[in-house]
């Protein structure tokens, strides 16, 4: 009788995940996609070359105490072609940015919403865009991703009261289905989580487009699922009702290469504000000398950040960084001045640190950051590097994309430290 259960559950497996005409595909069919109704609740698998990599896993979201019940209709009404290029940075200056993009209304008795999912030759991504009015009290989500048992999954660690306060530590691995009790600290983790799939091929769980909402972290199970999870908890936190949450995503690729190479993520961002970047000359990546680990007596003095600059001349570096301590100098300002006045003689740029206390202050639209901001730019500075977030809840996603775009509109690049994986608009941020 096991038997003939377990034969049972294969085929139908196999049926879901299957790719077939009335099934989403990849524009070159190398992903696959499904969306159903089983026993009263709303799932999605994904395959990939074939191969079931996302097993059946639940969708849904709960908004105050309204969620999903039965009964339960899906309808499509929307399917179209993205076929896109723009440029971009590193080892390639062209993105491509090829989908088809399918839109599902989901009704039923308590709450009705749309589910997006964009499928690429290397990922699946789906979001809710909602339809409500008002703000609306986001209480949880239903959403998970089941990969298949027993394959390497890797995360980062830090088994210490710093985990998930910012996204650093050391890259371990373990297996999918023991994920959920191989740190000390929890089962709870922080995307990126890196899965190694048969034949040499990888998955990474993650999510873009993180603007108004929650960071998503994921809460590991010994089924080798995961759970979407929210700093915020119980307590849930406000979004717009006709809002949309962040992609959640997917990444598929053949080899390591394709995988941190992938233009996924960018692609699902939105296009840089026009009016903020009409002129975006100013952006200069580079790289900086920083005398906060050099041990050198007179820390954070006039001389050695002088010495500093000098050193990052000789090097042929393009920036100086003046981290904690810079603010004690007996004229701040003017003194700041001075330093980026002798930088700039030297073709070497400077950004200024801040503890982001300081700066997160929402009375009067962040006034406090804007005078703030207003001196650095005045100092001559070309950007700020903000401090100890630690954490990503909605209020601090919130003060994140609000200091961008204060910068932004100070043409000041933005370094970000201590702080949640980049996942917003990469135009927008640089982060550590």
């Amino acid at each position: 009788m096991k038997n003939i259960r377990l034969i049972i559950y294969i085929i139908i497996s196999s049926c879901l995940l299957s790719c077939s005409s009335d099934l989403m595909q990849s524009p070159n069919k190398n992903v696959c996609a499904s969306l159903f109704i089983n026993e009263g609740c709303l799932y999605y698998t994904v395959s990939f070359h074939g191969v079931p990599v996302i097993n059946p896993s639940r969708l849904g979201i709960a908004l105050g105490c309204d969620t999903l019940s039965e009964p339960i209709s899906i309808k499509q009404v929307g399917k179209r072609i993205i076929d896109e290029r723009y440029g971009t940075r590193g080892f390639h200056t062209e993105a491509i940015n090829k989908a088809v993009e399918f839109t599902y209304e989901v009704s039923s008795p308590k709450i009705c919403f749309l589910w997006q999912a964009r499928i690429f030759e290397d990922g699946l991504a789906f979001r809710y865009i909602l339809n409500e009015n008002n703000f609306v009290k986001v209480s949880k989500e239903l959403t998970t991703f089941t990969p298949p048992r027993q394959i390497p999954v890797w995360y980062f660690e830090r088994p210490n009261h710093w985990k998930l306060k910012s996204y650093a530590g050391n890259w371990m691995s373990t297996m999918s289905d023991s994920l959920y009790s191989v740190s000390p600290t929890g089962p709870v983790q922080g995307p990126v989580l890196v899965y190694e799939l048969p034949e040499k091929k990888y998955m990474a769980i993650t999510e873009a487009a993180l603007y108004d909402y929650s960071g998503m972290r994921l809460n590991a199970k010994s089924d080798a699922s995961l759970e979407v999870n929210f700093t915020e908890g119980e307590d849930g936190f406000f979004i717009q009702g006709d809002g949309v949450t962040p992609w959640r995503v997917v990444l598929l690729a053949d080899n390591l290469n394709e995988l941190v190479n992938s233009d996924l993520i960018t692609n699902l961002n939105p296009a840089p504000d026009s009016e903020l970047f009409e002129d975006s000359s100013w952006i200069k990546p580079g790289r900086s000398v920083w005398s906060w680990w050099s041990n050198s007596e007179g820390y954070m003095t006039m001389d050695l950040e002088k010495h500093m600059i000098d050193c990052a001349q000789k090097l042929g570096y393009e920036y100086t960084l003046l981290d904690e301590g810079w603010e004690k100098w007996k004229d701040k300002w003017t003194d700041l001045k001075h330093i980026c006045e002798y930088a700039h003689e030297r073709n070497v740029g400077v950004f200024v640190w801040k503890h982001s206390d300081q700066l997160n202050i929402p009375a009067d639209d962040y006034r406090i950051m804007s005078l703030f901001l207003d001196s650095v730019k005045s100092a001559g500075a070309s950007g700020i590097k903000i401090d100890f977030m630690n954490g990503e809840s909605k209020s601090l996603i919130d003060f994140d994309v609000k200091a961008l775009q204060f910068s932004a509109k100070r043409q000041l690049m933005v370094d970000f430290h201590g702080c949640q994986q980049p996942r917003e608009n990469i135009v927008l941020i640089q982060m550590k």
